[in-house]
């Protein structure tokens, strides 16, 4: 009977570490897969993060070649510094947009008889 009891109580002894040794091994699977997700979290984030910088080096070396480009450094140039080319005047027209303006409006009100806008309104919806 003694020879009975020592092998049950092996076997549990036996039961019981190979449950620790596999409790143990789990825990290290899980916290493995976990790390191994959170990486990959941190790579798409990473990735992304590339993308949008690489688009907006690509929109930055597009602005470069149009800031290089000749005519544009000439036409700021032109624009900003008042500068010419040899032989080239400049030319201010005085008064030439407002009176033309005023020219416009006095044909108009003329066209009009000399009617407000609410009276021609009026006119438009009553037909008087």
């Amino acid at each position: 009977m003694g020879r009975r009891t020592s092998k049950g109580k092996k076997t549990k002894i036996m039961v019981l570490a190979l449950g620790m040794i596999a409790s143990v091994l789990v825990y290290k699977v899980g916290r493995v897969s976990y790390e191994k997700y959170q990486i990959t979290k941190q790579i798409s984030t990473i990735d992304g993060e590339l993308k949008a910088l690489s688009a907006k080096s690509d929109d930055l070396q597009t602005l470069i070649k149009h800031l290089n480009d000749d005519t544009y450094v000439e036409k700021e140039a032109r624009k900003k510094l008042n500068l010419q080319k040899e032989g080239e005047k400049a030319v201010i027209i005085v008064g030439g947009s407002t009176t033309a303006i005023k020219k416009k409006e006095n044909t108009q009100s003329a066209a009009d008889g000399g009617e407000s806008n609410p009276q021609k309104w009026f006119r438009v919806l009553f037909g008087k």
